[in-house]
């Protein structure tokens, strides 16, 4: 993000503005999730995402992260926003059969979360190339090798980030922060 300061009654000069490249007008929706341990699955949803796809994607992606991570399902904190995909009752009886805990969360807090930190870090990076993506296949390959890159150490980073990152939303009144 970038900011331009300017005097009252002073008017947007094309110094001020950061051009930005337009590629085909299309754009590709993804779900993917992480650990500490680093980014899990992801994958490129071919339709609007729904509480039936959704539940898909948790019994593939989701479980498929836990276990390549190897992780103990009972240790578990599944955190997702309050789409309402998520909230839909199919989604929490699923949710609720399985051994891991889902954390609950308030409606539209990107500040709580994580792994929006982590896109808008994907976001960036496909902003450093020096040519726009030739279309949707060219752009899905580059945020591929973009989540293959990310560290264990960045994921981890963020999941650590959690409890300064609740403090400062209570300090803003939930309000915004920084992060």
């Amino acid at each position: 993000m970038s900011w331009c300061w300017m005097g009252d009654g002073s008017t947007l000069q094309d110094h001020h503005v950061q051009k930005s490249a337009k590629f085909g007008g299309g754009s590709i929706m993804i779900w993917g999730c992480m650990t500490s341990k680093g980014p899990g699955f992801m994958c490129k949803l071919g339709s609007t995402l729904d509480q039936h796809l959704y539940k898909e994607i948790l019994m593939d992606e989701l479980q498929k992260t836990i276990e390549y991570f190897d992780l103990d399902p009972t240790k578990v904190i599944f955190q997702q926003d309050n789409a309402s995909c998520h909230t839909a009752n199919s989604v929490a009886a699923l949710l609720g059969n399985q051994s891991f805990d889902v954390l609950e969360w308030p409606a539209k807090s990107p500040d709580l979360n994580s792994i929006e930190t982590l896109w808008a870090i994907v976001k960036r990076r496909i902003n450093e190339f020096e040519t726009p993506p030739l279309g949707m296949l060219e752009l899905w390959e580059r945020v591929e090798t973009i989540w293959n890159e990310i560290t264990p150490e960045t994921c981890a980073k963020l999941i650590k980030s959690m409890p300064k990152r609740i403090k400062a939303v209570l300090r803003a009144k939930g309000g915004w922060t920084s992060f």
